[in-house]
């Protein structure tokens, strides 16, 4: 697995098995806006994601789709925008469901964040086929409202995954469709931090650790 998605999957198996077998209490990884702000419980808007409930055919069926396309995800994102972008896109899908849980009370937004991963998957790989169960194919582009039919029809709510869809084309839509409209712009790039994580070589000595340039810190005393 490339880096971002192997430490991304390690995280989610280790927080939902940790939270299941009593090694820490689910309540103190919840989303609650409450104690974020209030008691400064920050870690919160992290752990919120990687707790994904009991451990059951949805686990494993979360951790499977996972495994299966954020790979691909992840190394088309990095060698068309360079390393960091795909770090980039996980990082704001999480902000903007950390956002949307917090104004609906969701505690665990888990299975959005694999949905919105999935998703922008769906549009960079439309015309890949995909075999679903039962030996049923498609081409990838249907394979969010798959998920959502499937999770409809076994007896649960699609709002999770809307969620996750709405996170994964808000990303795209500012980075792909936009931009290839007649005059439209490109609204949202990767940050430099997030190119620098992966890039610790010598940097330019009048930029900062996040790229941006260093002001100031080259003058010269007074009477030299």
């Amino acid at each position: 697995m490339p880096v971002v998605t192997r430490y991304l999957f390690a995280s989610l198996v280790v927080v939902t098995l940790a939270g299941n077998f009593g090694l820490i209490a689910p309540q103190t990884l919840m989303l609650i806006p409450e104690y974020i702000f209030g008691r400064f419980e920050i870690w919160r808007i992290v752990t919120n994601l990687m707790f994904m409930g009991k451990i059951g055919f949805s686990f494993l069926m979360q951790l499977m789709f996972l495994h299966n396309h954020s790979p691909a995800t992840e190394d088309f994102l990095d060698r068309k925008e360079g390393q960091g972008a795909y770090l980039f896109f996980v990082v704001f899908a999480a902000v903007l469901l950390n956002l949307a849980g917090g104004l609906m009370q969701v505690p665990f937004m888990a299975t959005s964040l694999i949905m919105s991963i999935i998703y922008f998957w769906s549009r960079c790989f439309s015309e890949q086929e995909v075999t679903f169960m039962f030996g049923i194919k498609f081409q990838g582009s249907y394979l969010p409202w798959v998920l959502v039919a499937f999770t409809v029809v076994m007896g649960g709510s699609p709002v999770m995954d809307l969620l996750g869809i709405a996170a994964g084309h808000i990303y795209y839509f500012l980075t792909h469709v936009l931009p290839s409209q007649p005059g439209g712009m490109r609204l949202l790039w990767t940050p430099e931090l997030f190119k620098n994580i992966f890039h610790q070589g010598p940097r330019n000595p009048h930029t900062t650790w996040t790229g941006a340039h260093a002001w100031g810190g080259g003058g010269r005393r007074l009477g030299d």
